[in-house]
């Protein structure tokens, strides 16, 4: 019987035989053309795929240089601002010092003007006795008229003499004072200017460097 049915087959018609072996090559065909557009799109894929992973580690990359750099600029912020900090201290300081030397001036002129004081009241009083005593010999001796001519006249000259003192130290006392009031404002500009030029060229380094940083990114 399985002999049988092998001669019938061989026995089909030709055109039959065509048809039944025309339907598997067409699907071949589909499933071929199919699986390379799927090699195709695989590939593309994989091309894709290298192209993003090759992105995703340049961005690792500038992530990594942006966060060096981010240290930089603190460093850098932090090393101004110690600086600044510095700048400001040694100009208190030098105030400080300036204020010091301006009161120790100004106790010295008192000193100087108390014993000037001292000095004339002194000095007064012992003319003030002398012309007395002179006086009360002149009452008899026509000598100590002449006498008491010339203590007068040296007593109104060393008044003179102590009155010219007495208004240099007072001018000199007033210079000092506006020379302290202008080396005080002079000082307080510079410190004002100083500070301004530091603030002006940490904005402009800042500006700079954020810059460069930017344009580098």
């Amino acid at each position: 019987m399985p002999g049988k049915k092998k001669k019938e087959k061989k026995k089909k018609p030709p055109k039959e035989k065509k048809e039944g072996d025309a339907l598997p090559s067409l699907d071949k065909q589909f499933y071929e053309l199919t699986i390379q557009d799927l090699n195709n799109k695989l590939a593309r894929l994989r091309s894709h795929n290298a192209k993003v992973e090759e992105q995703i580690e340049d961005l690792e990359a500038k992530m990594k240089q942006l966060q060096e750099d981010k240290s930089d600029i603190t460093a850098y912020l932090n090393r101004t601002l110690i600086e600044k900090v510095d700048v400001i201290r040694e100009l208190e300081e030098k105030l400080i010092e300036l204020n010091n030397v301006r009161e120790a001036e100004g106790r010295e002129a008192q000193n100087k003007l108390k014993e000037w004081d001292s000095k004339y009241k002194a000095m007064y009083d012992q003319l003030t006795s002398e012309i007395k005593l002179l006086t009360g010999k002149l009452n008899s001796l026509e000598e100590f008229r002449i006498q008491r001519d010339e203590i007068l006249a040296k007593f109104d000259a060393q008044e003179a003499q102590l009155r010219d003192q007495q208004r240099k130290h007072e001018d000199k006392l007033y210079e000092m004072e506006r020379n302290n009031v202008i080396g005080k404002d002079r000082l307080k500009k510079e410190v004002e200017s100083r500070l301004l030029q530091l603030s002006n060229e940490f904005t402009k380094s800042t500006h700079l460097r954020v810059a460069a940083h930017t344009q580098r990114l």
